[in-house]
């Protein structure tokens, strides 16, 4: 099996390949075309399929005003078509660039809020191992 990378498979190179590129598209292209795009807006993940037909793009958009950051979410969405076209300008080595579906990604939301409960418990240090002995 010489030339292949063990532990990493086609989709995977690829996976991380497309996130490079999306990310660059969005902060480029499309903020260019919708200046109203939030600040922050960041490419978390990508799901390529194994026969590279479809996408799963997962972005994170942060910004304090919740209008703006569900219509930054819909900008990106609206913008599948051109993102694909821009990926597949720049990735020409690849016959067939995958039709891209944009997913909100709130884990960071998500992960905020489980820290908020947390600190709102009142629960006692836990007592060191010498102390219990």
């Amino acid at each position: 099996m010489a030339g292949r990378r063990s532990g990493y498979s086609r989709t995977d190179r690829l996976s991380s390949e497309f996130q490079k590129e999306i990310t660059s598209i969005i902060n480029k292209q499309v903020r260019t075309a919708h200046p109203e795009l939030s600040v922050i807006v960041s490419v978390t993940g990508v799901e390529v399929s194994s026969d590279l037909k479809n996408a799963k793009v997962y972005i994170s958009v942060f910004d304090t005003d919740k209008d703006k950051m569900a219509s930054s979410y819909k900008i990106i969405a609206s913008c599948a078509n051109q993102i694909r076209y821009e990926l597949a300008k720049s990735m020409s080595r690849i016959r067939t660039i995958p039709q891209l579906r944009f997913y909100a990604d709130n884990s960071a939301e998500y992960g905020d809020r489980i820290n908020q409960i947390l600190n709102s418990l009142d629960i006692p240090p836990a007592e060191d191992e010498e102390s219990a002995e």
